[in-house]
Parts: structure tokens; C-alpha cells; sequence
């Protein structure tokens, strides 16, 4: 399943803070950062992740956790 991206980025006047806050810093992400985890958000797994991306699972949760950190 493909997210839809707009979704994700899109600021609403229905959104709190904190959720502005969330939507800027992903829009702060590398595309390619932002595409791998908008995936595991969407799928739920780093199997799924590794599956979409040709990547071992154990590549996937590392390229995760390093966009997780980027996020904090």
C-alpha cells in the first residue's frame, strides 16, 4: 500500500501543535527519509519495510531508528 503523502505533510486548521510540529519536522526530512518512514508508519514493520526496499530487516530498523533520532 502506497501512502499518500499529502496526507502526512499537509498542515489543517483542524491540527493541534503538536501535530504541526510533527508534519514540519517529516517535511524536514530527505525525501528518501521521509519515504522509508512514511512506509514503516503505513506498514507497521521492518519486515514490510525490508520487503519495499530490498533490505535486510535488521537494514531496515537501522535506517529507522537513524531517522527516529533525526526526529527528536
Amino acid at each position: 500500500m502506497k501512502y499518500d503523502e499529502v496526507d502526512y505533510l499537509t498542515v489543517t486548521d483542524e491540527d493541534d501543535d503538536r501535530i504541526v510540529r510533527i508534519k514540519e519536522m517529516l517535511k524536514g526530512l530527505r525525501k528518501v527519509e521521509r519515504d522509508i518512514f512514511l512506509t514503516y508508519v503505513e506498514e507497521g514493520t521492518y519486515a514490510a519495510v525490508a520487503r519495499r526496499y530490498n533490505v535486510s530487516a535488521p537494514t531496515a530498523k537501522t535506517y529507522i531508528n537513524a531517522i527516529k533520532n533525526k526526529l527528536k
